[in-house]
Order: structure tokens, then C-alpha cells, then sequence
């Protein structure tokens, strides 16, 4: 079971972080983060295979995922160079083996390999609005017959939970140019992928607009 107060792997993580200003912006993410969100997203990995976690940040989820299942490999990337550095040096501090991480940016990277499970959680709306067809594509196509893409995002709705969600982006990321897709035009797009999309909303502490998109790609 999980627990909204307390999660023993997650603490597990934190505390194998070396103290830094990413400790704490991590540690204050986790404490206002639903815990249902980690569920949602793990009880749809496989039990074994590969994973991909794009724009991963500092690897607080990579290696939280890591340590429940081995026989997962996790592949997170992101275009934060110091970010990856902080996630790589947390990997090793908890000694993990089946989880690495690159810098690369999701407007240009190759995935090579195919992947049973992809997630990413608040990347679409920090790209542009008219990469991200093409970019919903490409991760399509690398994904596995029978596999699972997995997105949590911003939805427009309801207005003033928006507009709480666009002024903490504009004090985290100054300088992007957000885009939130509404919820019915984003499913229709990524179900013009052939995936059969269910969605959810998500409830924090604080009053995001947030929303889960689960996609299932047939075999």
C-alpha cells in the first residue's frame, strides 16, 4: 500500500542525496506530489524490460522505480547537464545498476532501442506546439507492441487551476514559452496514433490543473 504521508523508498532516495539546493527542491516536490501519481504510473510497467523516463530531471522517479524492480532498465534523459549530473551521482549512491541517464533534448533526441513502457511527467507543454505531433510520433514508434506511454500533463480546465499552474512555470522556467494543449484536443491526438487513451485527473495538495493520460499501444 502506499501511503500519502510516507513512502519508505522515497526516503530511501532522499536520503542517498547528497545536500544540495536539488535535495531540497526535490524533497519539497515529493512532499506535495499525490502519491497515487507514482502507483498510477508504476502499475503500468512491465515486469520486466526497458523503460524510458523522458525530461527525468534530477532522477528522483528513475531510481525510486529502480529499487522496487530489478529486472526493469530505466533510461531517463534530459537537457539540464547539472541535472543529469546530480542524477547519475544519486544512482551510484544508491548503488543502482539497472537505471543510467544522458543529456539530450526531447526537440532532438534519437531513441534508438524500443521501450515496454514510456513516461514523462510536464514535458509536453514545455515544447512547441508544433513539434509535439511529430515528437507524440516518434515515441510511438519506438514503443513496443503492447506497451504503454504514459504522460502526465496541464489541462486548461478548470481556468483558475491553469492559471495557478502557468505563474509556478513562469517562476521555474522563465524563459519557455508554455503551451497547454486542452485535454479533448490532446487525446484526439494522441489517439490519431492509433493508442487507445483513458485520462484521469489528478488532485495535489496545491491547485494544479494536472491530468494522467494512459496509452496503450495494441500488439
Amino acid at each position: 500500500m502506499y501511503s500519502k504521508r510516507n513512502d519508505p523508498r522515497m526516503s530511501i532516495v532522499l536520503k542517498a542525496m547528497n545536500f544540495s539546493i536539488e535535495k531540497l527542491y526535490s524533497y519539497g516536490r515529493y512532499k506535495i506530489l499525490d502519491k497515487e501519481i507514482l502507483r498510477s504510473i508504476e502499475q503500468y510497467f512491465p515486469p520486466s524490460g526497458k523503460v524510458l523516463d523522458i525530461g527525468c530531471g534530477f532522477g528522483l522517479f528513475s531510481t525510486y522505480f529502480a529499487l522496487r524492480n530489478d529486472q526493469l532498465a530505466f533510461w531517463g534523459f534530459d537537457k539540464n547537464e547539472r541535472r543529469i549530473h546530480f542524477a547519475r551521482q544519486l544512482a551510484d549512491n544508491l548503488g543502482l545498476s539497472n537505471v543510467s541517464f544522458d543529456v539530450q533534448n526531447a526537440v532532438d533526441v534519437y531513441i534508438k532501442q524500443k521501450y515496454a513502457c514510456i513516461y514523462m511527467l510536464d514535458i509536453i507543454h514545455h515544447l512547441p506546439k508544433e513539434y509535439v505531433p511529430q515528437f507524440i510520433q516518434s515515441l510511438v514508434n519506438v514503443l513496443e507492441d503492447g506497451g504503454t506511454l504514459v504522460i502526465k500533463d496541464v489541462d486548461t480546465f478548470p481556468y483558475p487551476k491553469m492559471v495557478f499552474t502557468w505563474l509556478l512555470d513562469k517562476i521555474m522556467s522563465p524563459q519557455d514559452k508554455v503551451h497547454y494543449w486542452p485535454s479533448n484536443e490532446f487525446m484526439g491526438l494522441l489517439e490519431s496514433n492509433q493508442l487507445t487513451v483513458y485520462r484521469h485527473s489528478i488532485n495535489d495538495i496545491l491547485p494544479y490543473s494536472h491530468v494522467l493520460y494512459i496509452c496503450h499501444k495494441d500488439k
